[in-house]
């Protein structure tokens, strides 16, 4: 899990974000700590390239990097 690598001081691996996203989607400690099951959740994410594929229903996806960096975010 990405969460004891920088616990014990690793660098981030390349998709730090995306691994992330799902181990907080799956964990006990995670998504299902903190919301009934399904309840709408929106998750915002800084990262250009995330791609959870295995994603809840009620959980949406929105990236900062379009709200930050408006149309230009793609260049």
């Amino acid at each position: 899990m990405e969460r004891e690598r920088r616990k014990q001081g690793m660098m981030p691996k390349r998709n730090a974000g995306e691994l992330t996203i799902a181990d907080f989607l799956s964990s006990d400690d995670g998504l299902k700590h903190y919301v009934r099951d399904g309840a709408p959740v929106l998750l915002l994410f800084e990262d250009r390239d995330v791609r959870v594929i295995n994603k809840p229903p009620n959980v949406h996806l929105l990236s900062t990097v379009g709200l930050l960096g408006g149309s230009n975010a793609s260049a």
